[in-house]
């Protein structure tokens, strides 16, 4: 819509995150990346002038209301020791409609140049469950993972979810195998919170849900270092522009 500012903002993450250094000597020399130049490519649009005008009519009777998918990530801390660990309260009033969770390495994800910051192991993780206002969220994941390099690791279900939780193109394929889920970095967990199982549908806006989302996780045996819960969250938003090109959003 025309008249109506759009800002973007980009924020860099620290060398050590985003850099693989494989030596020691690379590493000490602190390498980093220098940006030159960036560009912003956009597609404009021509309005014929009678379109224009009839979109000015009708914003004078209602709002333009415009659907928006909204991203929020947070890491959570699993301490030393601990074999069954409680998250209450991870979000409080608007709900996502899809998470996903990956369990982290605590010092690659703080920045280390021998790391990478996507490594997603089980660390032996034998259930994790969801609940929304204190309801299970379907039936959560348990798991038997076996050593690296057998094929009897018991979490198909926990597998699935990676494309359950996804419709249309996103469902087709990802090009990870079981195995690797389970032995090669890949072990994530998804739960669809939208309220008709449909979280990637287009056609119509749902209502936000509302409520208290938390979770609970067990391992086979005591963490022996601090690892890091990520939650990937995807929310369904609406912005809504008047005549006077005055936003409201509630995303």
């Amino acid at each position: 819509m025309s008249g109506v500012n759009v800002k973007i903002r980009f924020t860099r993450t620290k060398p050590q995150f985003h850099i693989r250094a494989t030596t020691g000597a690379t590493r000490d020399e602190n390498p980093y990346f220098k940006i030159e130049e960036v560009y912003l490519y956009i597609r404009r649009v021509q309005i014929n002038p009678k379109i224009f005008f009839d979109v000015e009519q009708q914003l004078a009777k209602e709002t333009a209301k415009y659907p928006l998918n909204r991203v929020e990530t947070k890491i959570l801390t699993l301490e030393t020791g601990i074999s069954n660990k409680q998250l209450d309260n991870i979000f409080l009033g608007n709900l996502p409609r899809r998470i996903v969770i990956g369990i982290l390495n605590h010092t690659a994800t703080d920045g280390d140049y021998n790391r990478s910051p996507f490594v997603f192991n089980h660390h032996d993780l034998t259930s994790i469950h969801a609940y929304v206002n204190g309801m299970s969220v379907g039936k959560g994941y348990d798991c038997i993972y076996s050593a690296i390099g057998t094929v009897n690791s018991l979490c198909v279900r926990a597998y699935d979810s990676i494309y359950t939780v996804s419709s249309g193109p996103a469902a087709l394929g990802n090009g990870i195998t079981l195995q690797d889920y389970a032995n090669n970095g890949y072990a994530l967990y998804a739960f669809d919170l939208s309220p008709d199982a449909s979280p990637d549908c287009d056609d119509y806006i749902n209502p936000i849900q509302t409520g208290v989302f938390s979770l609970r996780l067990s391992f086979a045996i005591p963490l022996a270092a601090p690892l890091n819960l990520l939650i990937y969250a995807e929310s369904t938003g609406l912005v809504e522009i008047d005549k006077t090109r005055s936003i409201t959003n509630n995303i």
